[in-house]
């Protein structure tokens, strides 16, 4: 009997840390992201992140889940529009999601890079 796979399903709310780098200066922040997957794999919802550097940014998350891949775009709406691109792996368990990130911070004229990792909370 032939079956058809079921696609994960990342609908809940996701906390970790993204850690990235201004000159010499590791920067972590700890980010909590509510989401829900649509039956394509289409994902949308909202992001908070608060570091020491640049305080709170609050946002919008916008993506695809496909074969565990997780495609995303973060829009911040509070400090200024900054628009972020990502690329994340789901754990075979999915409990974890880990995953890289790029964009420009307009408000602070910086590059930001770097690495994170996201636990399933609810």
């Amino acid at each position: 009997m032939c079956g058809v796979a079921i696609a994960a399903d990342i609908t809940g709310r996701w906390e970790g840390v993204f850690t990235f780098e201004i000159g010499d200066t590791i920067v972590p922040m700890h980010v909590t992201i509510k989401m829900e997957q649509n039956k394509d794999g289409a994902i949308m919802g909202k992001y908070e992140a608060f570091d020491d550097v640049y305080g709170l940014d609050i946002g919008t998350i916008r993506g695809e889940l496909s074969g565990g891949i997780l495609t995303f775009e973060l829009l911040g709406s509070n400090r200024c529009v900054g628009r972020y691109r990502g690329e994340g792996y789901l754990s075979q368990d999915e409990t974890q999601i880990e995953y890289s990130l790029v964009g420009w911070d307009i408000c602070n004229d910086d590059f930001i890079s770097g690495l994170g990792r996201l636990f399933f909370v609810e």
